[in-house]
């Protein structure tokens, strides 16, 4: 599972700008925590 949410991560940052990518991770990241 863990491995599928980083793929969908991944792909979502590649349709963003750096800047959005920075501003989202911390987002990211804690809603993946919640379902990890």
């Amino acid at each position: 599972m863990k491995q599928n949410w980083e793929i969908i991560v991944n792909f979502e940052f590649n349709q963003e700008t750096s800047r959005h990518i920075e501003s989202r991770k911390g987002i990211i990241t804690v809603s993946i925590s919640a379902y990890a």
